[in-house]
């Protein structure tokens, strides 16, 4: 799609590419040939993708996914701020996690 020019843009799933690894050379494929590229789904992490390329373009935003994890971007004016914290700077919520716990 991105060698026959039938796309304006690129939109990465992290999960259905393989990983972090592989949504960085989609990224790059795309830059190659001057195209943005955007998120799908899964802010807490494309937040960071996103920001580390130069052909990034917008992350598709899904607050209620965000309830799992602390360190998330914050969202500020449209606009997502990243932690300073180590990584990707997240941390699954507790009392989340010990919601959908199985019963041992």
């Amino acid at each position: 799609m991105i060698e026959a020019r039938s796309v304006d843009y690129v939109m990465i799933d992290l999960i259905r590419v393989g990983g972090i690894t592989q949504w960085l050379k989609v990224a790059g494929m795309a830059e190659a040939f001057n195209l943005p590229v955007v998120s799908h789904v899964i802010p807490e992490i494309h937040a960071h993708l996103v920001a580390a390329v130069p052909n990034g373009l917008t992350v598709e935003y899904m607050g209620w996914m965000l309830q799992l994890f602390d360190g998330t971007a914050a969202l500020d004016k449209s606009e997502l701020l990243l932690s300073d914290r180590a990584g990707l700077g997240l941390a699954f919520r507790e009392e989340i996690i010990q919601r959908f716990a199985a019963a041992s």
